[in-house]
């Protein structure tokens, strides 16, 4: 296949459209008035082919953005504004071969426009009654695109081909004559319209080629050049995003005229037509929530900086972890329409390792993981029982696990049936035990809780009203993973979640580091000690026995489920990493949700995938974390003073 400059086929003279040679009878009176129109046209318009020279001056330089994965791997590549102009003369001949296969394959023949393909695309709409053929040459469609002008009158066709043909003139006398029509191809392929990707519009080849297959014009293969050129006749209806079956047959078609006009040969079509040419959106897009959330931050550092070179991103994310959670999600929902499912994970500096906002970025594009406000259910439950500890309880205090009574006017119920009365603060943690957790809050109060929430870095969380504040209030999942790191830190650390390492070039030169915020908590090690013990026994003994069955690591957790199962979550970490997954039920407000949207559901059947088939190097097993039996005695009912509530843990 040829390379550089494309094929240079024999230039046929333009004296052969010329209009003296058709000139007598009735046909050349009626191109004689035509050519009085055109003339006139001609006069009244011929200041507006300063549109066409300024248009060569309109391409600002592109500053191509990449965003890589932590391991140098692209995911994506984009331009923060447009341009630059395509110069068809450094790219492979098919790219530019191709356009001209599925619009223009006698383009480097005329002189800005073909009389009897006009004919004939009037004849055919004439007898249709409506637009049918365009018979519009590229330099035409240039013409049509720079002007703005898409009526279908008669004027403006006139007008259009006079224009066309002052502009061959035009850049024939400053370019010479092949580069003349190389001119008006640049032109043309640097700013054509070809689709929208992402409710954004796409406009000319180089855009295209970044958005479509997320590389440069110049890297696209043939079968790529020949499905975006495709996408000319109605980029609407052949957008290969939305109908990549209609998009191929147009490319195949495309093939086959680059091999009839003589532009490839038959072994480069075979070869061609052999392959798949699925835009890269088409498969994993799970990475594209971070892009989203980082693309502000980057164009607006770009924009500041008056950036003239290419930006590299070096992401946070973990490719292989991230591939891996997004393809377990979509196998464990597959069939749920109902449903969907975000999936964070931390280490101890605070990098998001994965991030996926939603099930399905085709499907939803909002960002449930960094911007959602689930509610929280049993999930905050530690963070009112380190306050408890804080407050002087120990894990051995006991606490009623029986009904509330029914003047303190919620009847809150637990998730298990049967049991003691009476558990201790490690046996009901272990349990979830919501009454346990009523009546520990109650005790403890907002104000403890809240003094916790706020030293471990939680400030975004809605705490519910009122009495339910324990298991009703909401957040993010990025967020409250972010609040345990201050248990998986060996340190009691607390870290804020960011999503990049550097911005650099291309050469590494580094432009921007992150703002890596690392504190400690201020919260008690015993405490936090005691906490990680608590959580651990939940993945041996309680509600995150599913999460960690068969999984080589020593983990600790908590499951969440709110009212009615419309969300289910489990939170685990281990020395220095967190991982929160979270499930929703897409159904109406008051309706029961499925019975498997529960913490120990679908939540710990996707982070048990993820954990048996990880093998990323910052999932590591928790440090020993066993209490003592002295410790664990069983002592007297939890108590506090100045209890903030009505309920107590004896009575």
């Amino acid at each position: 296949m040829q390379s550089g400059r494309w094929s240079r086929r024999r230039l046929k003279p333009i004296s052969r459209l010329s209009l003296p040679r058709l000139a007598s009878g009735p046909a050349g009176l009626a191109i004689a008035f035509v050519g009085l129109i055109g003339l006139l046209v001609t006069f009244a318009w011929m200041a507006d082919l300063s549109k066409l020279k300024d248009l060569e001056r309109d391409f600002a330089q592109r500053v191509t953005i990449t965003y890589a994965y932590s391991d140098g791997a692209q995911m994506r590549v984009e331009g923060d504004r447009p341009g630059p102009l395509l110069d068809t003369e450094t790219l492979p001949s098919y790219v530019p071969n191709a356009v001209l296969a599925a619009e223009d394959h006698r383009f480097y023949e005329h002189g800005g426009f073909v009389l009897s393909s006009i004919l004939r695309a009037g004849k055919a709409n004439l007898t249709a009654g409506d637009t049918q053929q365009g018979g519009s040459t590229i330099t035409q469609q240039l013409v049509k695109n720079t002007y703005g002008d898409k009526s279908q009158t008669l004027g403006r066709k006139l007008r259009e081909i006079v224009i066309a043909s002052e502009a061959e003139r035009y850049f024939r006398r400053k370019y010479g004559r092949r580069g003349g029509k190389n001119r008006i191809l640049s032109l043309y392929m640097s700013r054509i319209e070809l689709g929208f990707h992402h409710n954004q519009p796409v406009l000319g080849f180089e855009d295209a080629a970044l958005r479509y297959y997320n590389r440069r014009a110049r890297d696209l293969t043939l079968g790529q050049s020949a499905l975006i050129a495709g996408m000319l006749l109605n980029w609407n209806r052949l957008n290969p995003l939305n109908n990549y079956p209609e998009a191929k047959k147009r490319r195949d078609l495309v093939l086959g005229n680059m091999w009839r006009y003589g532009f490839i040969d038959e072994a480069d079509y075979r070869r061609a037509l052999a392959t798949d040419d699925l835009p890269v959106d088409n498969r994993d897009r799970s990475f594209l929530y971070l892009v989203d959330e980082l693309r502000p931050q980057v164009n607006g550092f770009a924009q500041a900086q008056d950036a003239r070179d290419d930006i590299w991103v070096n992401t946070t994310l973990d490719s292989g972890s991230q591939r891996l959670a997004a393809s377990i999600i979509s196998r464990r929902l597959n069939g749920r329409d109902d449903l969907d499912a975000a999936m964070v994970a931390l280490d101890a500096t605070g990098a998001v390792r994965i991030l996926i906002g939603a099930r399905d970025y085709g499907r939803n594009q909002f960002d449930i993981a960094s911007r959602g406000r689930r509610p929280l259910a049993s999930t905050l439950k530690p963070f009112v029982y380190e306050a408890a500890l804080l407050a002087g309880g120990r894990p051995g205090d006991t606490c009623l696990d029986t009904p509330l009574p029914e003047n303190y006017g919620w009847p809150l119920g637990n998730a298990y049936s049967g049991g003691d009365d009476e558990l201790t603060l490690y046996e009901a943690f272990a349990k979830s035990s919501n009454r346990v957790a009523a009546r520990l809050g109650d005790q403890v109060g907002r104000a403890r809780a809240k003094a916790v929430l706020d030293a471990v870095g939680f400030r975004r969380v809605l705490l519910a009203p009122g009495k339910t504040w324990v298991i009703a209030s909401a957040g993010a999942p990025l967020d409250l993973a972010a609040a345990y790191l201050a248990f998986a830190s060996a340190r009691g650390e607390r870290a804020t979640p960011f999503l990049f390492d550097t911005f650099a070039t291309q050469q590494g030169k580094v432009l921007k580091r992150s703002d890596r915020r690392v504190a400690a908590s201020g919260l008690d090690p015993d405490s936090l000690r005691t906490m990680r013990s608590m959580m651990r026994r939940v993945m041996t003994h309680g509600t995150g026995r599913v999460a960690a069955a068969g999984v080589p690591l020593a983990l600790a957790g908590k499951t969440g489920t709110s009212d009615d199962h419309h969300d289910g979550w489990i939170v685990v970490f281990g020395q220095d990493f967190v991982i929160a997954v979270w499930v929703g039920w897409m159904g109406p407000q008051g309706a029961e949700g499925p019975e498997d949207v529960t913490g120990a559901g679908l939540p710990s059947l996707i982070l048990n995938d993820f954990l048996r088939a990880q093998t990323a190097g910052w999932v590591r097993s928790l440090g020993p974390v066993e209490l003592s039996d002295a410790e664990l005695e069983r002592g007297q009912p939890f108590a506090v003073e100045p209890s903030a509530g009505v309920l107590s843990c004896g009575a």
